[in-house]
């Protein structure tokens, strides 16, 4: 069961998110990334605690050729949105199960990460790479959109200072608990610092290709948001 209200408050969730800087240029970027590195035809997409599928949604309606959207979430909610959204997609194949647990073709050209590492407790990490491996055709490309702190402080200071940075005019009602629930979280945020999460991909056989910093900008630090491109 989730510590964050919003977890199970569908429409609510999208619009806090979708308030959020670091959030909005994170998918952004990794919708940039998927379209620059993913150019073959026919192309299969796995989108791992999809939540509404819309980042696969926003995908297939750039490329306008995917052959097979594959969706994982734990939430039936999201997925019954997910399965009314119209993807343009020829295939589309829904999980409601555990991405540690649901059973995978290895068909994916793409898998989409966004914000999904972090909710999967440190000691089951190993097995989240797994299950991209496990979908994932030799020379795949996984698209991984994460927020990484070396200590629980901050990840508070984090949230912090960006709630202050939202302008009035998009801080809807609930915004700052559902960013205070999410800084505070020990039962559904799982956040690490970047060296471990770039040492265990690489340990794991992927290769980092590109990365880009997404907030908060400033000064060169491995502290935040990052999207970044490997390689399988």
């Amino acid at each position: 069961m989730t510590d964050i209200d919003a977890y199970i408050e569908f429409e609510r969730y999208m619009k806090f998110q979708h308030c959020r800087p670091d959030y909005n240029g994170a998918i952004l970027q990794s919708l940039k990334f998927a379209k620059e590195y993913v150019k073959r035809k026919d192309v299969v997409v796995g989108d791992f605690c999809c939540g509404t599928g819309s980042n696969t949604k926003m995908f297939a309606d750039i490329v306008g050729n995917v052959r097979k959207s594959v969706l994982i979430d734990i939430n039936k909610g999201f997925l019954e949105i997910a399965q009314n959204s119209k993807i343009k997609t020829k295939e589309l194949v829904i999980h409601h199960n555990d991405i540690l647990d649901v059973k995978l073709e290895k068909d994916c050209d793409m898998v989409f990460s966004i914000f999904a590492y972090h909710h999967i407790p440190d000691s089951r990490k190993p097995r989240y790479i797994s299950q991209i491996k496990n979908c994932l055709k030799k020379g795949g490309i996984l698209i991984l959109a994460e927020i990484y702190f070396d200590k629980k402080s901050q990840c508070l200071e984090y949230y912090d200072k960006l709630l202050k940075k939202i302008p009035k005019n998009r801080k809807i009602a609930g915004l700052g608990k559902f960013l205070e629930q999410t800084a505070k979280s020990n039962g559904f945020e799982f956040k690490v610092s970047k060296k471990f999460a770039d040492t265990q991909f690489k340990q794991h056989g992927f290769k980092l290709i590109e990365e880009i910093k997404i907030w908060p900008k400033g000064p060169d630090s491995d502290l935040g948001t990052f999207v970044q491109v490997y390689r399988l």
